[in-house]
């Protein structure tokens, strides 16, 4: 597992460019070290960028509605570096609270128009939840308007990581950290305008950034054609 620094410090010996165990931090630094914590920072930050399903970034919530009470913000839940919610199929469920999970049962998604329509006019009946949208200013919307305390368990995914502090540590697994090192060996390279040194490191790069893909992207898989006889 590195750290932000130790990040930092591997960039500065691999570039071929500093010498000793510079920088000594990651704030303060100017001249070439603040261009490789920069470069660093921005590679990690566009790493995350590169895909909208890293696993890494994807979590779990469980949390309670209230009574008479249609959307939820992600504060709301107390989620914090929300990005936005995990809609897939069977990917939201809800059970009442005060009976337990031996209730529980999957929430279909529909979209904002829909919810709009049914449960967004006139006088709405409270009841059971049986459905859920995302608004466009990202709150959990459920319909009907709840009844009671209900429970939904659901995913997310977070907003990007930032490295900011010495000690920092990239959230991804630990054997991947070394992509954030070429990365921004890299981008050093290209604002050195130096292209065989440049390659050399996507040389390094792309092996084990292809690696993270496999392990860190959800896997395809084909649907089952069977039918029942």
């Amino acid at each position: 597992m590195a750290t932000f620094l130790e990040i930092c410090q591997k960039v500065a010996r691999e570039s071929g460019t500093i010498s000793g165990a510079l920088p000594t931090a990651v704030t303060g630094q100017t001249g070439r070290l603040l261009k490789i914590v920069n470069w660093v920072a921005d590679a990690w930050d566009e790493i995350q960028n590169d895909q909208s399903t890293w696993l890494w970034m994807r979590k779990e919530f469980s949390d309670v509605t209230v009574a008479d009470t249609f959307k939820y913000s992600a504060s709301d839940w107390s989620l914090t570096n929300f990005s936005r919610w995990v809609i897939d199929p069977l990917s939201v469920t809800m059970y009442l609270t005060a009976t337990g999970v031996s209730d529980e049962g999957e929430l279909k998604f529909i979209t904002w128009e829909e919810w709009r329509i049914k449960y967004g006019r006139g006088t709405q009946d409270s009841g059971r939840p049986i459905e859920y949208t995302i608004t466009p200013a990202e709150e959990f919307a459920v319909g009907p308007k709840p009844d009671a305390v209900y429970t939904i368990n659901g995913e997310y995914f977070e907003d990007n990581e930032t490295l900011a502090a010495d000690g920092d540590t990239p959230n991804c697994p630990a054997r991947f950290h070394n992509v954030i090192v070429w990365k921004a060996l890299m981008k050093l390279a290209g604002s050195d305008e130096g292209g065989e040194q440049s390659k050399n490191f996507e040389a390094l790069y792309k092996p084990l950034r292809f690696a993270l893909e496999r392990d860190q992207l959800p896997k395809i898989s084909i649907a089952s054609t069977a039918t029942l006889a």
